[in-house]
């Protein structure tokens, strides 16, 4: 005869935040969760509206990016798809099969993000050079600090150890243009107006074709 075993789960009180999260009681646990899904859900929106803004710059940006480079990032787009694929055990005609596409019409729709992320990459590339930025050692410390996790030994690591490993493994440049792109996104945002759900709900309901 086959044995029935009951799951009981926790009861949610204090003793359960003691345990759980080492809180003293379960409205301070609670208060912690809202606190940090706050903070995620504010995340998301910073970074979607720092994407907005760069992809709205690069709409307005007066250039044109030649048809062969589009189709050079067209096609590295596909190949990493097709990498990212294989990690999961998906072949390029199976995925072809279920697109319902060809590898020219996959291809072919993945050219207009080609061509604005093209863009984009002009539009700080721009910035860096107009606004004459110039990452500092300081700068590369304060970033590596804010990404840089424990060592494997549960200790906090030394960005000024970290730093002094990629400019010894000449990786130390790589960085500083990393973060020269990411000062530049940082004042294209800065100079951006961020309008409020309200207004942006109303500015669509005034807006007609044509004005």
């Amino acid at each position: 005869m086959a044995e029935v075993r009951e799951k009981v789960l926790p009861a949610l009180d204090d003793d359960f935040a003691l345990d759980a999260a080492g809180m003293d009681s379960l409205a301070e646990l609670r208060e912690d969760v809202r606190a940090r899904l706050l903070e995620v859900d504010q995340r998301a929106v910073e970074r979607e509206f720092r994407e907005a803004v760069l992809d709205a710059a690069a709409d307005a940006a007066t250039m044109s990016v030649p048809a062969p480079i589009v189709e050079a990032r067209a096609k590295e787009a596909w190949e990493a798809r097709l990498h990212a694929l294989s990690h999961q055990g998906v072949s390029k005609e199976a995925y072809l099969r279920i697109s319902g596409m060809s590898e020219e019409e996959l291809i072919e729709s993945a050219r207009p993000g080609a061509e604005r992320a093209l863009r984009a990459e002009a539009v700080i590339a721009a910035i860096i050079e107009a606004e004459q930025i110039e990452p500092t050692d300081d700068d590369l410390l304060a970033v590596i600090a804010e990404t840089v996790g424990p060592d494997e030994r549960g200790k906090a690591a030394d960005p000024a150890k970290l730093l002094a490993q990629l400019r010894k493994s000449g990786r130390l440049e790589s960085l500083r243009e990393d973060v020269a792109e990411r000062q530049a996104l940082d004042r294209l945002v800065k100079a951006a107006v961020a309008i409020t759900p309200e207004r942006a709900a109303a500015r669509e309901k005034l807006w007609t074709p044509g004005s």
